[in-house]
């Protein structure tokens, strides 16, 4: 009874073993499920045996009603299990291409929780039970699903808030001036927002990496009620081991400060420093808040009334902002419904992995793609992509016009809308 309740939900995550033992599954129990999850494991299976000379990999199955994503690591194997239906207007929304990163976002998240070792135990344990290892971590795997199906997925890129410059630089400055040389990488945030990343000099901090600490945050109400000295892997860094976070929340507030080192002795200096630099923030906590509360923000402060929407990624900064939607906290503004902002979210991929075309132009591409109820722009550049809707009735002439005034803006505020230094 339980399983039949499971499979008449529209999207089903599994992760399991190449033996077939079940590691995390998004409904239901694992133990229930482990006859459907082995057959998994067969359909794997043979298809690798088959093709045991071949590069190639199983990456999806299509049936009428059912779209089954595959994503297969060594010794890790997942699977997405979405609902067809046949009445157009209740298809998902979501791309080939935005499962197929769900299910790279889950496998980070289990390599974060288990580092990479996992990998090779299993190779010579095929038969380890690895759902112990993950025991907590349903909360921060569903949120982590919840929130990558609303992110513009095909950006290499995290969102930051959009805060003054003078703001931001009072930020800087108060981690500028207490840094401990054990800190490797410092950030202010909260569970949905990005504020403030500083690196050490040589090092960067990988935006998949920024996503999993935000994702800590999110999922572990724990973590608030006092500093926390926790192990995290971040395998972008290195996926061989941990590195040690000190989190500290701001009193009365949802903004946290992140000190993260190497040295797993180092707790009691990065809680002094954390603590300094606690004190100077509070100063302007209100105004940070405020900044917070005021995203997402309208596509009408860019002044330029023929653009609904755009979407805009500095490749150099690794950063993206966007108008009317923050997908971490799935909040929108009236000027774009959650239905109409998964559809635009679908054309916007669909135009940008057209972009591949733009390595016969010397990085350069622009495509147009017009719809009955809108059309869509698609610039990329060597140091940004811009993705913007407009109305289906503005000319082509128009639209580029507009599109460079849209630039020089953003360029204008950049300062405002990323994080800079």
């Amino acid at each position: 009874m339980e399983e039949t309740k499971v499979f008449q939900k529209k999207k089903l995550f599994f992760v399991f073993t190449s033996a077939g033992k079940p590691v995390w599954t998004r409904y239901g129990d694992a133990i229930d499920l482990s006859t459907f999850i082995g057959s998994l494991a067969a359909i794997i299976f043979n298809f690798q045996n088959y093709y045991t000379n071949s590069s190639d990999a199983l990456r999806y199955l299509r049936t009428s009603d059912m779209l089954v994503v595959f994503l297969c690591k060594e010794a890790l194997f997942y699977v997405v299990i979405c609902k067809i239906s046949k009445n157009k207007l209740n298809q998902t929304k979501e791309t080939l291409e935005s499962l197929h990163q769900q299910l790279q976002n889950l496998h980070i998240k289990v390599i974060s929780t288990l580092t990479n070792n996992i990998t090779s135990t299993l190779q010579k344990r095929p038969n380890f039970d690895a759902r112990n290892l993950m025991g907590g971590t349903h909360s921060a795997l569903d949120t982590l699903v919840r929130t990558s199906a609303m992110t513009p997925h095909f950006l290499e890129g995290f969102m930051p808030v959009r805060l003054h410059y003078d703001l931001r630089n009072e930020v800087y400055q108060a981690f500028k001036n207490n840094m401990h040389e054990d800190i490797l990488y410092a950030i202010l945030m909260t569970p949905n927002f990005i504020i403030y990343r500083y690196c050490r000099k040589g090092n960067s901090l990988h935006y998949s990496d920024v996503s999993l600490l935000s994702n800590l945050l999110a999922s572990y109400n724990s973590l608030r009620s006092a500093s926390s000295w926790t192990p995290i892997c971040l395998p972008q860094y290195s996926d061989e081991g941990f590195v040690y976070a000190c989190i500290t929340f701001i009193a009365n507030s949802q903004i946290s400060i992140t000190l993260i080192s190497e040295n797993s002795n180092a707790f009691k200096d990065l809680k002094s420093s954390g603590d300094i630099i606690e004190a100077e923030l509070t100063k302007i906590k209100s105004q940070l808040e405020d900044c917070i509360k005021q995203m997402p923000y309208s596509v009408s402060i860019c002044g330029i009334k023929e653009v609904k929407h755009f979407l805009y990624c500095s490749k150099g900064l690794d950063q993206y902002t966007m108008s009317g939607v923050n997908p971490s906290t799935r909040d929108f503004l009236p000027e774009i419904k959650k239905q109409a902002y998964k559809r635009l979210l679908k054309r916007y991929d669909t135009a940008y992995h057209l972009s591949i075309f733009s390595d016969y132009y010397k990085g350069n591409f622009t495509r147009i793609d017009i719809y009955r109820n809108e059309q869509i722009l698609c610039i990329k550049t060597l140091d940004y992509t811009l993705l913007v809707s407009f109305s289906p009735l503005l000319s082509r002439n128009a639209v580029y016009n507009v599109s460079t005034q849209l630039v020089r803006w953003i360029k204008q505020e950049e300062q405002s809308l990323f994080i800079v230094k």
